[in-house]
């Protein structure tokens, strides 16, 4: 699963009018040397959004898609090993400057956020 976080510039005049940022997850192959504590802090930021399907299902609500932990989930990410490319933004219509940085590293996503995302999306 790629995630994107879009930075605005500081300055409204500068040449690139986006920041990205993308992040890799995945349930299986993933980079083992991530910590139990940064594994910990991953996992309970895809809870706070609310994509744990079994748990939707079993309490029977919505969840308010809230992100308690951002700064901490931000913390947990390698930014030394990374791609960066000027490119276009991914909304239409497209045509904005880039400044696209991608994380080489693959962080840990239970399988149960990534059925719950399938769940809520289809």
């Amino acid at each position: 699963m790629e995630m994107h976080v879009k930075f605005l510039p500081y300055h409204p005049s500068s040449y690139f009018k986006s920041h990205p940022l993308a992040i890799f997850f995945d349930s299986t192959d993933f980079d083992r040397s991530i910590s139990e504590s940064d594994n910990s802090t991953i996992d309970k930021f895809f809870s706070s959004l609310g994509f744990d399907i079994e748990e939707r299902l079993e309490l029977d609500f919505e969840p308010k898609m809230s992100i308690p932990n951002f700064k901490e989930v931000m913390d947990v990410f390698n930014f030394d090993e990374k791609w960066i490319y000027k490119g276009s933004s991914t909304q239409p219509p497209c045509k904005q400057y880039a400044y696209w940085q991608v994380l080489r590293t693959v962080y840990p996503m239970k399988d149960k956020y990534l059925k719950g995302m399938r769940y809520m999306l289809a």
